[in-house]
């Protein structure tokens, strides 16, 4: 008997915790604004990422991460 009790109160806890108020609906605060972003920065980006040359790793550094056995050093 105090097993389906304690099981009924567990479930409408669940439902409670799971439907009821939450904080994600929240106004957001007026203080904090939205500034759009900086076109300049972004096109700048936008070529970077075009760049073929971008992130692309030196000879240097390709000579610097090859170790290990076979290694030409």
């Amino acid at each position: 008997m105090w097993s389906l009790v304690f099981v009924s109160f567990l479930v409408a806890m669940l439902l409670v915790w799971l439907i009821g108020p939450t904080r994600r609906g929240s106004a957001q605060d007026p203080l904090d604004t939205i500034e759009p972003p900086d076109q300049d920065e972004l096109e700048a980006a936008e070529r970077e990422v075009q760049d073929p040359e971008f992130g692309s790793p030196t000879s240097k550094e390709v000579d610097e991460r090859d170790w290990g056995p076979g290694a030409p050093h």
